[in-house]
């Protein structure tokens, strides 16, 4: 299967306004972190652009995603 290697990350805020942000991961395993820096967001939606690898008409998955917020 083909591994992330760019992302469009879009968020709603509370006061309805919609931002994004364009993530570049490595092509490796494990947990990879970024920050996007934006307040009172209330949904995220990780687009997958681009893939590493992966055979022609396969799959592109995230497994896993964390959120953390700032103190």
């Amino acid at each position: 299967q083909g591994r992330p290697a760019d992302l469009k990350i879009v968020v709603d805020r509370e006061d309805g306004t919609t931002g994004s942000e364009d993530v570049h991961l490595e092509d490796k395993r494990g947990a990879q972190e970024f920050g996007i820096g934006e307040s009172n967001v209330t949904k995220v939606r990780l687009e997958i652009l681009e893939s590493y690898a992966g055979a022609p008409g396969s799959h592109t998955a995230i497994g896993e995603v964390e959120f953390f917020t700032r103190k």
